[in-house]
Protein backbone atom coordinates (compact mmCIF):
# COMPACT_ATOMS: atom_id res chain seq x y z
CA UNK A 1 0.00 0.00 0.00
CA UNK A 2 0.89 3.86 -0.48
CA UNK A 3 -0.32 6.61 1.13
CA UNK A 4 1.29 8.45 -1.32
CA UNK A 5 0.42 7.06 -4.84
CA UNK A 6 -3.12 7.07 -2.98
CA UNK A 7 -3.13 11.25 -2.84
CA UNK A 8 -1.95 11.12 -6.54
CA UNK A 9 -4.32 8.71 -7.81
CA UNK A 10 -7.05 11.45 -6.43
CA UNK A 11 -5.37 14.16 -7.88
CA UNK A 12 -5.33 12.85 -11.15
CA UNK A 13 -8.68 11.56 -10.74
CA UNK A 14 -9.93 14.82 -10.16
CA UNK A 15 -8.09 16.80 -12.61
CA UNK A 16 -9.60 14.26 -15.12
CA UNK A 17 -13.20 15.38 -14.25
CA UNK A 18 -12.70 18.85 -14.18
CA UNK A 19 -11.35 18.86 -17.85
CA UNK A 20 -13.61 16.10 -19.11
CA UNK A 21 -16.93 16.54 -17.10
CA UNK A 22 -16.27 19.98 -16.01
CA UNK A 23 -16.71 21.66 -12.50
CA UNK A 24 -19.66 20.13 -11.33
CA UNK A 25 -18.51 16.44 -11.92
CA UNK A 26 -15.52 17.12 -9.98
CA UNK A 27 -16.85 19.22 -7.16
CA UNK A 28 -19.63 16.05 -6.83
CA UNK A 29 -16.10 14.25 -6.91
CA UNK A 30 -14.96 15.47 -4.06
CA UNK A 31 -17.90 15.60 -2.23
CA UNK A 32 -18.00 12.02 -2.26
CA UNK A 33 -14.18 11.22 -1.48
CA UNK A 34 -14.17 13.84 1.52
CA UNK A 35 -11.37 16.07 -0.81
CA UNK A 36 -10.80 19.43 -0.04
CA UNK A 37 -11.24 21.46 -3.15
CA UNK A 38 -8.60 24.35 -1.87
CA UNK A 39 -6.10 21.52 -1.09
CA UNK A 40 -6.04 20.21 -4.57
CA UNK A 41 -6.03 23.66 -6.45
CA UNK A 42 -2.77 24.26 -3.62
CA UNK A 43 -1.26 21.11 -5.21
CA UNK A 44 -1.61 22.13 -8.33
CA UNK A 45 -0.16 25.16 -7.98
CA UNK A 46 3.71 23.69 -6.36
CA UNK A 47 3.48 21.30 -9.10
CA UNK A 48 3.79 24.05 -11.30
CA UNK A 49 6.57 26.00 -9.29
CA UNK A 50 8.33 22.83 -8.71
CA UNK A 51 8.33 21.98 -12.77
CA UNK A 52 9.58 25.89 -13.12
CA UNK A 53 12.37 25.44 -10.87
CA UNK A 54 13.43 22.18 -12.39
CA UNK A 55 13.32 24.12 -15.70
CA UNK A 56 15.69 27.24 -14.19
CA UNK A 57 18.08 24.43 -13.24
CA UNK A 58 18.21 22.58 -16.72
CA UNK A 59 16.12 19.07 -14.75
CA UNK A 60 13.27 20.27 -17.66
CA UNK A 61 13.06 21.07 -20.85
CA UNK A 62 12.83 25.18 -21.52
CA UNK A 63 9.05 23.87 -23.18
CA UNK A 64 7.74 22.04 -20.79
CA UNK A 65 4.19 22.48 -19.40
CA UNK A 66 2.21 21.01 -16.56
CA UNK A 67 -1.39 20.32 -17.13
CA UNK A 68 -4.27 21.48 -15.57
CA UNK A 69 -6.86 21.15 -14.50
CA UNK A 70 -8.95 23.73 -16.05
CA UNK A 71 -12.91 23.04 -15.90
CA UNK A 72 -14.48 21.50 -19.40
CA UNK A 73 -14.37 24.12 -22.14
CA UNK A 74 -11.87 25.96 -21.32
CA UNK A 75 -8.43 25.51 -23.18
CA UNK A 76 -5.39 23.64 -21.03
CA UNK A 77 -2.47 23.99 -20.42
CA UNK A 78 -0.43 20.66 -22.53
CA UNK A 79 2.89 20.22 -23.44
CA UNK A 80 3.11 20.69 -27.47
CA UNK A 81 4.20 16.93 -28.17
CA UNK A 82 4.63 14.00 -25.86
CA UNK A 83 8.12 15.04 -23.29
CA UNK A 84 10.33 12.97 -22.97
CA UNK A 85 10.55 14.17 -18.94
CA UNK A 86 6.97 12.23 -18.64
CA UNK A 87 8.12 8.73 -20.29
CA UNK A 88 8.21 6.95 -16.95
CA UNK A 89 5.55 9.24 -15.27
CA UNK A 90 3.34 5.57 -15.77
CA UNK A 91 6.22 3.44 -13.94
CA UNK A 92 4.63 3.17 -10.33
CA UNK A 93 7.92 1.23 -9.08
CA UNK A 94 9.84 3.99 -10.31
CA UNK A 95 8.07 6.68 -8.76
CA UNK A 96 8.17 4.44 -5.70
CA UNK A 97 12.20 4.41 -6.29
CA UNK A 98 11.97 7.85 -6.56
CA UNK A 99 10.14 8.49 -3.18
CA UNK A 100 12.50 6.05 -1.57
CA UNK A 101 15.69 8.20 -2.35
CA UNK A 102 13.69 11.78 -1.18
CA UNK A 103 12.63 10.34 1.96
CA UNK A 104 15.69 8.43 2.95
CA UNK A 105 16.56 7.54 5.72
CA UNK A 106 13.23 7.46 7.25
CA UNK A 107 12.90 3.87 6.23
CA UNK A 108 11.33 1.11 8.58
CA UNK A 109 11.25 -2.64 8.33
CA UNK A 110 8.15 -5.07 9.25
CA UNK A 111 8.50 -8.08 10.71
CA UNK A 112 8.56 -11.48 7.98
CA UNK A 113 4.84 -12.42 8.98
CA UNK A 114 4.00 -9.58 6.86
CA UNK A 115 5.22 -10.89 3.59
CA UNK A 116 5.16 -13.91 2.01
CA UNK A 117 2.76 -16.26 1.12
CA UNK A 118 -0.24 -17.04 2.79
CA UNK A 119 -2.33 -14.70 5.32
CA UNK A 120 -1.11 -12.82 8.48
CA UNK A 121 -2.68 -13.55 11.65
CA UNK A 122 -2.47 -9.82 12.53
CA UNK A 123 -3.04 -6.55 10.76
CA UNK A 124 -0.15 -4.52 10.31
CA UNK A 125 -0.97 -1.78 12.58
CA UNK A 126 -0.85 -4.13 15.04
CA UNK A 127 2.82 -4.97 14.39
CA UNK A 128 6.06 -3.24 15.93
CA UNK A 129 8.27 -1.66 12.66
CA UNK A 130 12.02 -1.37 13.43
CA UNK A 131 13.52 1.69 12.43
CA UNK A 132 16.63 3.42 13.09
CA UNK A 133 15.60 5.26 15.86
CA UNK A 134 13.99 2.01 17.43
CA UNK A 135 10.39 0.20 17.38
CA UNK A 136 7.63 2.24 15.20
CA UNK A 137 4.03 1.63 14.52
CA UNK A 138 1.84 2.05 11.44
CA UNK A 139 -0.15 5.44 12.08
CA UNK A 140 -4.22 4.71 12.12
CA UNK A 141 -4.65 7.40 9.19
CA UNK A 142 -2.08 5.00 7.10
CA UNK A 143 -3.49 2.83 3.93
CA UNK A 144 -1.47 -0.08 5.04
CA UNK A 145 -3.02 0.16 8.87
CA UNK A 146 -5.79 -2.72 7.94
CA UNK A 147 -3.64 -5.22 5.44
CA UNK A 148 -2.10 -8.47 6.63
CA UNK A 149 -0.05 -8.42 4.46
CA UNK A 150 2.52 -6.16 2.54
CA UNK A 151 4.05 -5.70 -0.89
CA UNK A 152 7.30 -5.37 0.41
CA UNK A 153 9.03 -5.47 4.38
CA UNK A 154 10.25 -1.97 3.77
CA UNK A 155 8.46 1.22 4.04
CA UNK A 156 9.97 4.55 3.16
CA UNK A 157 7.54 7.22 5.50
CA UNK A 158 7.18 11.35 5.68
CA UNK A 159 6.69 11.85 9.04
CA UNK A 160 7.11 10.08 12.30
CA UNK A 161 5.21 11.43 15.47
CA UNK A 162 5.52 9.97 19.26
CA UNK A 163 2.14 9.79 21.73
CA UNK A 164 1.60 6.58 23.74
CA UNK A 165 3.53 4.68 20.95
CA UNK A 166 6.04 5.93 18.17
CA UNK A 167 4.28 6.51 14.86
CA UNK A 168 4.91 6.76 11.29
CA UNK A 169 2.67 8.84 8.46
CA UNK A 170 2.50 8.80 5.07
CA UNK A 171 3.98 5.26 4.13
CA UNK A 172 4.79 3.83 0.96
CA UNK A 173 6.44 0.30 0.58
CA UNK A 174 9.47 0.24 -1.51
CA UNK A 175 11.29 -2.97 -2.90
CA UNK A 176 14.75 -4.50 -2.28
CA UNK A 177 16.22 -2.71 -5.30
CA UNK A 178 14.92 0.66 -4.47
CA UNK A 179 16.53 0.76 -1.60
CA UNK A 180 20.32 -0.86 -3.31
CA UNK A 181 19.70 1.46 -6.05
CA UNK A 182 18.83 4.60 -4.07
CA UNK A 183 19.41 3.92 -0.13
CA UNK A 184 22.48 5.32 1.90
CA UNK A 185 26.06 4.11 1.32
CA UNK A 186 26.07 0.80 -0.20
CA UNK A 187 29.14 -1.85 0.83
CA UNK A 188 29.50 -5.04 -0.66
CA UNK A 189 31.19 -8.00 0.60
CA UNK A 190 31.35 -10.69 -1.95
CA UNK A 191 32.67 -13.43 -0.16
CA UNK A 192 30.03 -13.52 1.94
CA UNK A 193 27.42 -12.26 -0.72
CA UNK A 194 26.25 -9.64 1.57
CA UNK A 195 25.27 -6.02 0.98
CA UNK A 196 24.83 -3.65 3.31
CA UNK A 197 22.99 0.20 3.27
CA UNK A 198 24.42 2.37 5.73
CA UNK A 199 25.41 -0.77 8.31
CA UNK A 200 21.98 -1.10 9.18
CA UNK A 201 19.96 -2.60 6.18
CA UNK A 202 21.62 -5.84 5.04
CA UNK A 203 20.94 -8.10 2.05
CA UNK A 204 22.17 -11.33 0.76
CA UNK A 205 22.86 -10.79 -3.02
CA UNK A 206 24.11 -12.84 -5.51
CA UNK A 207 27.84 -11.72 -7.19
CA UNK A 208 26.44 -11.02 -10.66
CA UNK A 209 23.29 -8.99 -9.31
CA UNK A 210 25.88 -7.03 -6.75
CA UNK A 211 27.95 -6.27 -9.69
CA UNK A 212 25.24 -4.71 -11.29
CA UNK A 213 23.95 -2.75 -8.33
CA UNK A 214 27.42 -0.84 -8.02
CA UNK A 215 27.84 -0.20 -11.46
CA UNK A 216 24.30 1.16 -11.39
CA UNK A 217 24.46 3.59 -8.97
CA UNK A 218 27.92 4.57 -9.96
CA UNK A 219 26.55 5.14 -13.20
CA UNK A 220 23.54 7.11 -11.67
CA UNK A 221 25.84 8.91 -9.68
CA UNK A 222 28.22 9.80 -12.48
CA UNK A 223 25.64 10.87 -14.61
CA UNK A 224 23.77 13.03 -12.21
CA UNK A 225 27.52 15.04 -11.40
CA UNK A 226 27.29 15.78 -15.33
CA UNK A 227 24.35 16.73 -15.37
CA UNK A 228 24.87 19.17 -12.77
CA UNK A 229 28.12 20.65 -13.88
CA UNK A 230 26.41 20.99 -17.47
CA UNK A 231 22.74 21.77 -16.98
CA UNK A 232 22.41 22.35 -20.58
CA UNK A 233 23.09 19.22 -21.70
CA UNK A 234 20.49 16.93 -22.15
CA UNK A 235 21.36 13.46 -20.94
CA UNK A 236 18.36 12.03 -22.25
CA UNK A 237 19.37 11.97 -25.65
CA UNK A 238 23.00 10.52 -25.24
CA UNK A 239 23.20 7.03 -25.94
CA UNK A 240 24.64 6.55 -22.62
CA UNK A 241 22.08 8.38 -20.77
CA UNK A 242 18.88 6.51 -22.68
CA UNK A 243 20.30 3.30 -22.29
CA UNK A 244 20.84 4.05 -18.21
CA UNK A 245 17.92 5.50 -18.09
CA UNK A 246 15.71 2.76 -19.18
CA UNK A 247 17.63 -0.26 -17.46
CA UNK A 248 16.97 1.25 -14.38
CA UNK A 249 13.58 1.83 -15.05
CA UNK A 250 12.88 -1.78 -16.50
CA UNK A 251 14.87 -3.22 -14.08
CA UNK A 252 12.44 -1.94 -11.26
CA UNK A 253 9.21 -2.35 -13.33
CA UNK A 254 9.94 -5.98 -13.38
CA UNK A 255 11.63 -6.63 -10.06
CA UNK A 256 9.52 -9.60 -8.49
CA UNK A 257 9.32 -10.03 -4.46
CA UNK A 258 12.76 -11.31 -4.26
CA UNK A 259 16.22 -10.19 -5.36
CA UNK A 260 17.60 -12.51 -8.09
CA UNK A 261 20.29 -15.03 -7.77
CA UNK A 262 18.04 -16.10 -4.25
CA UNK A 263 18.73 -12.94 -2.40
CA UNK A 264 16.87 -12.48 0.58
CA UNK A 265 17.40 -9.91 3.73
CA UNK A 266 19.85 -11.62 6.35
CA UNK A 267 19.51 -8.85 9.20
CA UNK A 268 17.70 -6.06 9.37
CA UNK A 269 19.61 -4.71 12.38
CA UNK A 270 18.57 -1.44 14.11
CA UNK A 271 20.23 0.52 16.29
CA UNK A 272 18.00 0.13 19.40
CA UNK A 273 18.62 -4.31 19.28
CA UNK A 274 21.42 -6.11 20.79
CA UNK A 275 22.29 -7.44 17.64
CA UNK A 276 21.27 -9.33 14.52
CA UNK A 277 19.38 -12.85 14.59
CA UNK A 278 20.36 -15.88 12.92
CA UNK A 279 20.00 -15.82 8.69
CA UNK A 280 21.25 -17.30 6.00
CA UNK A 281 24.00 -15.62 6.15
CA UNK A 282 25.85 -17.25 9.12
CA UNK A 283 26.02 -16.41 12.85
CA UNK A 284 26.45 -12.66 13.58
CA UNK A 285 27.44 -10.59 17.26
CA UNK A 286 26.05 -6.77 16.44
CA UNK A 287 28.15 -4.42 18.65
CA UNK A 288 26.74 -0.94 19.08
CA UNK A 289 30.37 0.47 19.40
CA UNK A 290 30.59 2.24 16.14
CA UNK A 291 27.86 0.02 14.28
CA UNK A 292 31.26 -2.93 13.32
CA UNK A 293 30.32 -5.83 14.42
CA UNK A 294 31.83 -9.31 14.43
CA UNK A 295 30.86 -11.35 11.31
CA UNK A 296 31.35 -15.20 12.92
CA UNK A 297 33.54 -16.59 10.24
CA UNK A 298 34.21 -14.07 8.04
CA UNK A 299 35.84 -11.82 10.71
CA UNK A 300 34.80 -8.48 11.25
CA UNK A 301 31.72 -7.69 9.30
CA UNK A 302 33.41 -4.06 8.85
CA UNK A 303 37.49 -5.03 8.05
CA UNK A 304 37.54 -8.77 6.71
CA UNK A 305 40.46 -8.69 4.89
CA UNK A 306 38.93 -10.81 2.16
CA UNK A 307 35.61 -8.87 1.85
CA UNK A 308 37.13 -5.37 2.19
CA UNK A 309 35.71 -5.11 -1.72
CA UNK A 310 33.58 -1.95 -1.53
Amino acid sequence: GSDHLTVLTAFQEWKRMRQQKGDKAAQFFLRENFLSRLTLFQMEDLRRQFSDLLKEIGFLPRDYRVTSSRGKGRKPDTTPKPNVADANSSNMALVKAVLCAGLYPNIIVAPRNLVGAGRGEKEAGECAFQSAKGEAYLHPCTVSFSQRKLESRYCCYHDMVKTKKTYVRDCTTVSEFALLLFGGSLKVYHVRGIVTIDDWLKFRIGAKAATLVKHLRAQMERMLLKKILNPQEDITKSEEGKALIEAVSTLLEREKTTIPDGADIVTPWTAGERGPSRGRGGRGRGSSRGGRGRGGRGGRSGRSRRDDDR
